[in-house]
């Protein structure tokens, strides 16, 4: 199934319902084109509950959905994994928000620099086909 603005609407409202203020803890990739983001937040009973948001940029279906399912990482991953695991790893969600009504979902994350600067950082995922990123 395609995802539009309006499908982009409603998950974005059920992932800002369970991972924000939530800490990432781990990244890792399952493959290429599919990463991984293991979140501990709170449920609304103040539980802390553990989430996997699983991020897919696959040409015939990308996709972003909160999974319970357990998958194998990759044994060497990748640059872009590498790369978020640096900045954003052990972050906190501060927003999960759409563009507009387009198909672009935006993550926004506090973390701290190796020398204990605070950034924020946006995460943004479009899910467009062939044309994902």
């Amino acid at each position: 199934m395609p995802y539009d603005g309006v499908l982009i609407h409603f998950l974005t409202n059920e992932l800002k319902e369970n991972l924000v203020g939530g800490k990432i803890n781990k990244i890792f990739e399952t493959n290429a084109l599919d990463i991984v983001f293991q979140i501990r937040a709170k449920n609304n009973d103040a539980k802390i509950v553990n989430h996997q948001l699983f991020i897919s940029s696959s040409l015939d279906m990308p996709r972003i959905f909160l999974t319970t399912k357990k998958m194998a990482a990759l044994d060497v991953p990748k640059n872009f994994c590498m790369v978020l695991r640096k900045y954003i790893e052990r972050g906190t969600i501060l927003d999960i928000s759409q563009y507009q009504n387009d198909r672009l979902i935006i993550i926004t994350i506090a973390s701290t620099s190796e020398l204990g600067d605070n950034h924020t950082y946006r995460l943004m995922i479009e899910l467009m086909g062939r044309n994902s990123n």
